[in-house]
C-alpha cells in the first residue's frame, strides 16, 4: 500500500495544475480505489469530486484530498498500533500475576507439606494431648520384617507398612500415644508410612535382628503388640489387610473423602485412635 500511495503522490505532482484529462482522472481514481476505498467508497468519492457539470478536478484538488486522506490513514494506523501495545502491556500484566499466583500457591503448598512433615515429626496437633513414644519408623518396619521371617512369612513391603499402620492404630487406641516419629499418610491404595517406603528395599535381610533386640529391650510392650499382630497378620494378603483399613468409614477413607484429587492426603490421629477401637 506505501509503495501505491507513492506513486499516486508522485503522479499528481507532475507539473501544471490545470484540470486531469477524463482518462488521468479515472486512472487517478482507480489507484485511489486500491489503496484505499472499495468500490462503492470509490463511486461516492467521485460523486463528492465532481461538480453538478460533470467537470473533472485539477490535480491538486485531488492531491489535497489524497494528503488528507493519507494522514487520516496513518492516524488510524497509529491509534491501531497504540492500541496493540496497550493490549500487549495488559496481557503481560496478567500473565505476571498469573506467574505471581502460581508462586503463591507453590508456597501454600510448601508451608502446608512443612506442616504436615513437623505434625509426622513432632506431633504438633493441637488439643488432642497425643504424647510421643519416639520409635524410628524403619526399624520398626525392619523388626516387623524379622519377626515374620522367623515365623516363616517373609512380607511383602506392602504387607509390612500395613501391620505398622495397624501397630500404630493399636498404640494410639491403648496409650494415647503416637508409636512412631513418623506419620502416616493416607495414600491413594491405602495407609503408608513415606520414610519406609522409600528406605526399606529389602524385607528379608537377616541383619534386622539388631532393631528386633532392641525393640524388645526399649519398648517390650510394643514388642508384645508387634507380637501378636504379625502372627495374626502375617499370613494375610495384602489385598484382605486392606480390605479392612480402607472401608467406608476408615480413617482412611475419612481422609481420602477430604481430599479425592491428591494422591496424598494427610491422616488425623484422632480417626486413627477412634477407628483402633471399633
Amino acid at each position: 500500500m506505501v509503495g501505491t500511495n507513492t506513486g499516486m503522490a508522485r503522479a499528481l505532482e507532475q507539473p501544471g495544475s490545470g484540470a486531469l484529462s477524463l482518462k488521468e482522472f479515472h486512472q487517478t481514481m482507480v489507484t485511489v480505489r486500491t489503496s484505499l476505498f472499495s468500490e462503492k467508497e470509490i463511486g461516492e468519492l467521485k460523486g463528492y469530486l465532481l461538480d453538478e457539470n460533470g467537470a473533472v478536478p485539477g490535480r491538486k484538488a485531488i492531491s489535497d484530498l489524497f494528503n488528507l486522506t493519507r494522514d487520516l490513514v496513518n492516524k488510524m494506523a497509529y491509534q491501531i498500533r497504540q492500541s496493540q501495545g496497550e493490549r500487549a502491556k495488559a496481557q503481560m500484566a496478567l500473565l505476571e500475576k498469573e506467574d505471581e499466583l502460581s508462586r503463591l500457591k507453590a508456597e501454600l503448598e510448601r508451608l502446608r507439606e512443612e506442616n504436615r512433615q513437623l505434625a509426622a515429626t513432632t506431633g504438633a496437633e493441637v488439643g488432642t494431648g497425643f504424647t510421643e513414644t519416639g520409635i524410628d519408623s524403619l526399624d520398626l518396619a525392619k523388626a516387623v520384617c524379622f519377626r515374620s521371617k522367623e515365623q516363616g512369612h517373609v512380607l511383602y513391603r506392602n504387607q509390612v507398612q500395613t501391620i505398622m499402620y495397624i501397630l500404630y492404630g493399636k498404640h494410639l487406641a491403648r496409650c494415647g500415644a503416637r508409636l512412631t516419629t513418623e506419620h502416616p499418610q493416607m495414600w491413594e491404595y491405602g495407609p503408608v508410612f513415606p520414610r519406609v517406603y522409600s528406605k526399606l528395599k529389602d524385607t528379608s535381610d537377616d541383619g534386622y535382628r539388631a532393631e528386633y533386640e532392641a525393640l524388645v529391650t526399649g519398648h517390650p510392650d510394643v514388642a508384645m503388640d508387634m507380637e501378636d499382630t504379625v502372627t495374626r497378620c502375617s499370613w494375610k494378603s495384602c489385598r484382605e489387610l486392606l480390605s479392612v483399613l480402607t472401608a467406608a468409614g476408615s480413617p482412611w477413607a475419612a481422609a481420602r473423602g477430604r481430599c479425592p484429587d491428591r494422591k496424598t492426603a494427610p491422616s488425623e490421629d484422632t480417626e486413627i485412635r477412634s477407628g483402633s477401637r471399633t
